[in-house]
């Protein structure tokens, strides 16, 4: 059989000190009066709810400033892909002009920079849309993607051509006037993005 050791003295003295506690707590209320423990309590529930709604808002203000994130990450890589785009038409008609080999190397690296800003615009917009819809701004990188796909096809087959030694066909293409068109769907596309 199990037995505690038990004490009478401090049972009794536990037992005094919890009823001066609760007597003591008894005169508090009645001194401050039933409104003011009332008070305490709405007060008290009212700054819970605040806290509640202070934190959703640190929530969504925290979205937004991902999107603005997004937003401008964007807005810088429109701005390289336009750079870069030129800076390939600038190379190819350099090598038209010229038929110096040293147009070739920048020419090769915008056109890819080009493609790979796209596909980071893409993204960020494919990312950025699966909390919202935003199938605008996809059709719209599509756009600009069929018109780098277009332009870069001229521009190659233009280079292509004069690396045959065919500059009277080369420079029919140009005069067919199609990159010319494609690089104005380009800018309009990328200033509507």
């Amino acid at each position: 059989m199990i037995s505690f050791n038990y004490d009478e003295k401090k049972y009794k003295l536990i037992k005094k000190l919890l009823i001066k506690i609760w007597l003591w707590s008894q005169r508090l209320v009645t001194q401050l009066g039933g409104r003011t423990i009332a008070l305490l309590f709405a007060a008290l529930a009212v700054a819970m709810i605040s806290v509640v709604f202070t934190d959703a808002w640190i929530v969504s203000v925290s979205k937004q400033v991902e999107n603005i994130k997004t937003v401008r990450i964007n807005v810088a890589n429109l701005h390289q892909l336009k750079s870069s785009f030129f800076e390939a038409e600038s190379a190819q008609r350099g090598y038209l002009l010229t038929n110096k080999p040293s147009y070739i190397a920048p020419f090769d690296g915008a056109l890819k920079r080009a493609r790979d800003l796209v596909k980071s615009i893409e993204t960020n917009i494919f990312n950025q849309s699966r909390a919202k819809k935003q199938p605008v701004e996809l059709k719209w990188v599509r756009a600009i993607t069929a018109n780098i796909d277009s332009k870069s096809a001229e521009m190659i087959l233009t280079i292509r051509l004069m690396n045959q030694n065919k500059q009277k066909e080369a420079l029919e293409v140009i005069n067919l006037d199609v990159g010319r068109l494609e690089m104005q769907k380009f800018i309009m596309h990328t200033d509507k993005l």
